[in-house]
């Protein structure tokens, strides 16, 4: 049977226009629908509405859970910058997994901002996890969480240590649940390669099977590309883009086709939340885009949705 493909965000972080979780959630979705298997779960630290429930019209089963130590997350979230809680109430809420999960041995977890790029081989690990490097592709002294793959029995029996050693090291925890695992796990984990966990900064690299948008996310490198020295979230971004901006520049093309599949109901109309598409509006409504001559369509799917523009 296909493996189970695991996900999870918070609502009070979703919002994030820097990141654009929705789209990247879409293209994720449909990515990994187009190119695998995988049988799609999202944990949401929220209420259902109109973008869970269109997950759920494209099969994405949605767990809506509360992460185990919340209230200690949110004491501390008090010393903290306003962002720490609702980033941390999505991205902790991995550690649950083995709680929640009890049909299935080993389950794939992955960020939100992953685009998948062929089908996943068949994964087994030895170690609690397995994950690949942070840095370099070929680097063992550091390890990046947003791909990991769940040995779930061996967490399960863990879970609760684990637990407690969060909860008593919030303030060592610099990248989150990330910093975590690498500390309380050191020396029981295996490696998972490079191409399961591929960042456009690694360069263009055919045989990636999942790419990870670890840094600039595609609604901040299309400004980058557009405008090297645009001001970022974080100053780490620019940066990671100058490694190589063609490498983004090649993966946001790629992400661009599957992000306009994402946005297309199953009898292929073309719906943006819940206002179906009509090219002549949009473009009564912007005059400077029919001026451009630019497709309408491809002008809201790369630049209109991000500006806010109306689509009536």
């Amino acid at each position: 049977m296909s493996l189970k493909w695991y996900f999870a965000i918070s609502e009070s972080s979703i919002g994030r226009e820097d990141h654009d979780w929705r789209g990247l959630i879409r293209v994720a979705v449909e990515s990994a629908r187009q190119k695998t298997h995988l049988r799609p779960n999202m944990l949401y630290d929220g209420n259902p509405n109109d973008f869970t429930k269109e997950l759920e019209q494209k099969d994405v089963n949605i767990i809506y859970h509360k992460v185990s130590f919340y209230d200690e997350l949110e004491i501390y979230s008090r010393s903290q910058s306003p962002v720490y809680l609702p980033t941390a109430s999505g991205t902790f809420l991995r550690t649950d997994i083995p709680l929640i999960e009890t049909d299935e041995e080993f389950v794939l977890y992955t960020d939100c901002d992953v685009m998948f790029l062929a089908e996943i081989p068949a994964l087994r690990c030895q170690e609690p996890f397995a994950v690949a490097p942070e840095s370099e592709p070929g680097s063992r002294i550091d390890i990046n969480a947003g791909v990991m793959l769940m040995n779930l029995p061996l967490l399960r029996n863990s879970c609760s240590e684990f637990h407690d050693f969060i909860r008593n090291n919030l303030e060592k925890l610099h990248t989150y649940d990330q910093t975590a695992y690498q500390i309380f796990y050191d020396g029981r984990l295996n490696n998972l390669e490079p191409w399961l966990n591929w960042r456009p900064y690694w360069g263009h690299n055919e045989g990636a099977v999942i790419l990870h948008w670890h840094g600039p996310k595609p609604i901040a490198v299309r400004r980058l590309l557009d405008e090297p020295s645009a001001e970022m979230p974080s100053p780490a971004w620019p940066l990671l883009f100058a490694k190589d901006p063609d490498s983004y520049r090649r993966y946001l093309s790629i992400w661009d086709a599957f992000s306009v599949d994402s946005l297309r109901t199953k009898d292929g109309t073309r719906v943006f939340g819940e206002v179906e598409f009509d090219a002549n509006i949009y473009l009564s409504i912007h005059r400077d885009v029919a001026e451009s001559g630019m497709d309408p369509e491809e002008h809201y799917l790369k630049y209109g949705r991000y500006e806010g523009r109306r689509l009536r």
